[in-house]
């Protein structure tokens, strides 16, 4: 195509791309295909890829997937990396061709071979999956990064996902973030949602729940209805925004309006509750019966439960008896209203109470305030104003609003007492005020009124008192006085106060730490059936810090707690079975206990239990797992065999015993099974090992290599390329090599390309070694982008090219590979491939020196010494030449370099005698310039006695290398 031709394609390419995008123009989507199919018949494939995916999606054209194939085989015939990318997705799918899921991973290999990032996503598809390639989830991973890094939005979810439930990988909540975050500032749903889950729970960032809101209204308005829902629920409870239950309903209902079951079961809440919304129970019992219908369980259970109770419906005295006999608060509480009202039974106030009470107890609030009622007028009970204002208290506490009308009036009642001096009326009238209850909150006069009935000796006031300067309430903070009003009260036997006390002694506070009487104040309010107590006495008990550590004695009190309800003492309990801690193991248990944590605990423990409850159910399966693996092995199945033995070997979740676990790999071996044969190549090879072995080694990794294992076939080729452990024979080294690379292994490629190099058991062929050296480095091994960074570098089997060697230096160093930061920094330093930039080789250098490689140490120390890129300091020279030293005897020219320091005075005093014993241990080591200096030395008296024939004896070596400094001095002889 001529240049007019192809400026003509062009032209017509990117009007295509205007009509489909209506940049500039109107969409048209068949003017575009107008425009495509000039561009591409006259053979411009960016144009016949898009005309290929007008035909895959119908659009501008009548939808073919065949005629979309052949425009995108032309594209790929070009090397077009999109018209790759899509062939393969084709050929994936089976659309316009037979599926073939090896040709779709070919494709994209070539296209991902021009890092196109949606080729390099579908790669990590494929290893993924195991389509069309062996699976490999670290292949796939290092695809995706590949991708993502690019800004390809899918692979950051993806990793994201990944990183966040362990997928192949260990977990880790940071990087899922990170990966999470760069998607979901795209504008990918899924990562704002997941990142709003990430800043809810603080997994991998630190937790913020005003982020979280903030990434769940993205996702939410995007339309996302898990987000929608939570954005709801945020404001329902307050969380990250301000509390506002009407907002929440409107969240709810755009979630409704599409037909969402979540957002109908909230919805329907809402109106159950009166939250946001007028109480309407029809309404409720109509959206959880659409929710129900969509299989939700929690609005099934809900409907059962309004159908058993008559809300929402026509009253029925004999399902609400059923139910309330089952324990249905609800239905108790009505049940006990047609008692009290004679409604469909005759009355009885007795039997009211009776059901009130049940449902009171289970903290239904109507229940309460109507028990209340009843002990106020003793109405089937005997009249008690203690109980009567102890149950509207509670009742008004969750917001009745019969319950707080109320409470005003009690107070009133009290207030009137209070004033006459009875210390009960003034406490109650100080609690009043400090809870808000039927009064304004006023701290100080609670504070007044508690002071009033304390000073009579009220246990109750007394305790209250201590609060308040304990907590700083009404008053200025003073935990001396606290502990003085707490002993007061405590030694009058009231638990609150005697456990306040232990608390006090326990920690320090207002008094010098004393674990004793700490848990003897504890173990007082404990005995008294105090649960705050109890539960502190528990933790005591369990962590073992200021009493003896007994288990027994912390479960059996977490027992007690947990009995009466609390959600952290059930989930103490619940550890305690997990990790059988005085009570033997017992997951199943644990389970329970923390599923009954989540249904029933506040908001922050079922966060915490959601974790507990994830792993402890990941123990169990594991339990039962090895359960049925050793029954398996016990049986003789080779796979629970290899899977035991490798576990008991490493000691993965078990004693490690490395004699068992090579004798069960052993069993396995012997079946055929290949893992294990290859295992035990490896066990038997560890020469630190007491079961070192090499004959058995060299034998178990030869049957695994005979059965294909490309591993074991890489190490038998290295066994003979050594020749430590079978006789050497290059021949052999490369037969195995071979079926081993051909399998993708890249230790082997690289292995061949160095046979080819250096002509070991082969003609030497530096052609073939840059082949087989790509092979490895495509797959990012580092030693093998070195290898052929250094044959462009020095034009062997390939043309000369600096800047290629460069380029495989660079991939090389990104790995932190040492070599490569060093060949990288000599390209710098030098200006090879790259402007000359000291400053970036001494940082590669100095990377490289952080690994402990000498070479780098020694090339610090010169840029030190010379002041290339770093300011000059001859202490810091020094320093680097002596670590280089000390990790290498024979690292001469660190040796060397110290030598001329010590002569030259230059970061340590001038020592002529220093600088000769380090020229003489350099020379040793054949350094021809350090000979000629000892000659010197020896010449000249530096640092030793004059003598002639020893200098010219060390000039001797010195020119045999070729240093012409020496030579001359032997003309002049």
């Amino acid at each position: 195509m001529g240049l007019f031709d192809k400026l003509k394609a062009k032209i017509n390419f990117g009007m295509g791309v205007a009509f489909e995008t209506g940049k500039g123009t109107a969409p048209d989507f068949g003017e575009a295909v107008k425009f495509y199919t000039k561009a591409a018949e006259a053979g411009f494939a960016d144009a016949q890829n898009n005309l290929g995916v007008c035909y895959l999606n119908g659009r501008g054209v009548a939808q073919d997937y065949a005629k979309a194939v052949e425009w995108f085989e032309k594209a790929a015939a070009q090397g077009n990396s999109l018209g790759l990318n899509n062939l393969g997705l084709c050929y994936q799918n089976g659309e316009g061709v037979a599926k073939d899921s090896a040709k779709a991973f070919e494709l994209f290999s070539q296209a991902a071979a021009q890092n196109n990032a949606m080729a390099l996503y579908h790669m990590g598809v494929c290893y993924e999956s195991g389509t069309g390639v062996k699976q490999d989830m670290a292949k796939a991973i290092e695809w995706f990064e590949k991708a993502a890094t690019q800004g390809n939005v899918t692979a950051q979810e993806r990793l994201g996902y990944i990183y966040y439930v362990g997928q192949g990988v260990e977990k880790d909540y940071a990087k899922s973030a990170q990966w999470y975050t760069k998607a979901a500032e795209q504008g990918d749903i899924t990562s704002q949602f997941n990142l709003g889950i990430c800043y809810e729970l603080g997994n991998g960032v630190e937790q913020n729940m005003e982020k979280a809101v903030e990434w769940y209204t993205k996702a939410a308005e995007q339309g996302d209805l898990k987000a929608i829902n939570n954005v709801g629920v945020c404001y329902l409870n307050g969380k990250g925004v301000a509390q506002d239950r009407a907002k929440a309903v409107e969240w709810f209902t755009k979630a409704v309006e599409k037909g969402d079951s979540s957002g109908q079961f909230n919805l329907a809440s809402c109106y159950e509750f009166g939250t946001g919304v007028e109480q309407d129970y029809m309404k409720a019992a109509e959206l959880f019966g659409k929710a129900a219908a969509q299989g939700n369980a929690a609005a099934k259970a809900k409907l059962e439960y309004f159908q058993k109770t008559g809300l929402g419906m026509p009253l029925n005295v004999e399902l609400l008896t059923k139910a309330a006999n089952e324990g249905d608060a609800a239905a108790q509480c009505n049940l006990g209203y047609c008692y009290k009202m004679g409604a469909g039974v005759e009355q009885d106030y007795v039997k009211a109470v009776e059901w009130y009470t049940k449902a009171a107890n289970q903290g239904d609030a109507t229940a309460q305030y109507n028990l209340s009622i009843c002990y106020a007028n003793g109405q089937g009970v005997e009249k008690n104003d203690e109980l009567a204002t102890q149950w509207l208290e509670q009742s008004a506490s969750k917001g009745y609003e019969l319950a707080q009308k109320k409470v005003r009036e009690v107070f009133e009642c009290f207030l009137t007492s209070a004033q006459l001096g009875y210390a009960h009326a003034q406490c109650v009238v100080g609690d009043c005020y400090r809870k808000g209850s039927g009064v304004a909150q006023d701290f100080q006069k609670a504070f007044e009124w508690y002071s009033k009935a304390a000073e009579k000796g009220y246990a109750e006031a007394q305790n209250r008192l201590g609060i308040c300067y304990s907590d700083q309430m009404g008053v200025e903070r003073n935990l001396e006085k606290a502990i003085e009003w707490y002993t007061k009260s405590a030694e009058q036997g009231f638990a609150p106060a005697q456990s306040n006390l232990g608390t006090f002694y326990l920690n320090g506070y207002g008094v010098e730490k004393n674990p004793e009487k700490a848990v003897e104040w504890l173990t007082k309010a404990a005995e008294q059936g105090y649960v705050s107590a109890q539960y502190d006495l528990a933790r005591i008990y369990e962590e073992g810090k200021v009493v003896e550590q007994d288990y027994k004695k912390a479960f059996e009190l977490y027992t007690k707690v947990a009995e009466q309800g609390y959600d952290t003492a059930i989930h103490s309990l619940a550890q305690c079975y997990e990790e059988g801690k005085g009570v033997e193991q017992d997951y199943e248990k644990a389970i329970e206990l923390y599923t009954k944590c989540l249904e029933h605990g506040s908001d922050l423990m079922k966060s915490m239990t959601k974790l507990s409850l994830h792993f402890c159910t990941e123990k169990y399966n594991e339990q039962k797992k090895k359960s049925a693996q050793k029954k398996s092995a016990e049986q003789g199945d080779a796979e629970a065999l290899f899977e035991m033995g490798r576990n008991i070997y490493y000691g993965i979740d078990t004693k490690e015993d490395k004699k068992k676990g090579v004798e069960l790999l052993t069993k396995a071996a012997k079946q055929g099974h290949v893992e294990a044969q290859y295992h035990l190549g490896l066990f038997y090879s560890l020469e630190d090992s007491e079961l070192f072995d090499i004959e058995k080694s060299v034998e178990w990794t030869t049957k695994a290599a005979e059965q294909g294992h490309d591993t074991a076939q890489y190490v038998l080729g290295s066994y003979y390329a050594e020749g430590n452990v079978v006789e050497q024979d290059y021949e052999k080294a490369l037969e195995w090599y071979t079926k081993s690379a051909e399998q993708g292994n890249f230790g082997a490629q690289n292995s061949i390309g160095y046979l080819y190099e250096n002509g070991l058991g082969v003609e030497q062929d530096f052609k073939k070694a840059f082949e087989w050296y790509s092979k490895a480095a495509e797959q990012d091994y580092a030693y093998a982008q070195c290898r052929l960074g250094f044959l462009y570098n020095d034009g062997e089997g390939v043309e000369q090219d600096y800047q290629k060697a460069f380029e495989w230096f660079s991939k090389a160093a990104e790995q932190e590979f040492s070599t490569g930061q060093i060949c990288l920094g000599m390209c710098y330093e030098g200006g090879k491939g790259v402007a000359k930039d000291y400053k970036k080789a001494f940082e590669l250098y100095s990377k490289a020196a952080e690994q402990g490689d000498i070479v780098a140490q020694t090339r610090v120390g010169f840029f030190y010494f010379v002041g290339n890129g770093v300011e000059k300091n001859y202490e810091k020279a020094l320093d680097c030449y002596y670590k280089a030293v000390e990790q290498d005897e024979c690292a001469r020219d660190a040796i060397s370099s110290i030598a001329i320091m010590y002569k030259n005075g230059k970061g340590v005093e001038r020592d002529y005698q220093k600088a000769f014993e380090w020229f003489l241990k350099a020379a040793e080591l054949d350094d021809d310039t350090s000979q000629f200096d000892v000659g010197l030395c020896y010449e000249k008296g530096y640092g030793v006695a004059v003598d002639r024939d020893e200098a010219f004896r060390w000039y001797e070596k010195a020119a045999e290398q070729g240093h012409r400094g020496a030579q001359k001095k032997l003309g002049q002889r």
